[in-house]
């Protein structure tokens, strides 16, 4: 696994997953020797991780009374 994607995945579970993601962009932004695969990667994970978290919430249902 990318190291940027390893860091997401095992972040603080107090930093919400976006603030996460947002922190390692600009990290790869700023590195000159990271590449677009390293931001590829990130970008899979982060979603992996979204699809997961949306999935994961329970189902909701409304009574109207």
């Amino acid at each position: 696994m990318n190291f940027y994607a390893e860091q997401l995945r095992k972040g603080r579970n107090d930093v919400p997953i976006e603030v996460r993601y947002a922190i390692l962009c600009q990290m790869i932004a700023n590195d000159p020797e990271d590449s677009k695969d390293d931001l590829v990667a990130l970008t899979n994970e982060y979603q992996k991780l979204k699809g997961s978290a949306v999935s994961a919430k329970p189902a909701t249902e409304y009574t109207v009374a």
